[in-house]
């Protein structure tokens, strides 16, 4: 899977799981907030309490039989099955990849 599909994927099933159990703990999933006086938690533009989503991915960048840099990054997949009979010229690079997401979890029914 390419990162940008996995990253996608990813954000869109978190908020989406998140919104699927809210539906059935309305006010134990990501419910409003209150804090203190002087805590404070960050927020979006529009008032909207902020979460990170934390990624640490291993890519690889592959390139096969080409003397132009075309590889594409591709999230690392660990399971290999199967065998083939052919050869490649192929190089692989791996490299590990550290980001956060800030997103807006979706909020309750309050």
């Amino acid at each position: 899977m390419d990162l940008k599909a996995f990253v996608q994927n990813s954000i869109t099933s978190i908020l989406e799981g998140v919104k699927d159990a809210q539906a059935a703990y309305p006010n134990e999933v990501n419910p409003d907030l209150s804090m203190g006086h002087g805590h404070k938690l960050p927020t979006s533009t529009s008032g909207r309490r902020v979460s990170e989503i934390d990624f640490d991915v291993a890519v690889t960048v592959s390139t096969e039989g080409t003397t132009q840099a075309d590889g594409r990054i591709e999230v690392l997949n660990i399971v290999k099955l199967g065998g083939s009979g052919s050869a490649k010229d192929a190089t692989q690079s791996i490299s590990r990849l550290k980001f956060v997401v800030p997103v807006t979890l979706p909020g309750g029914s309050t």
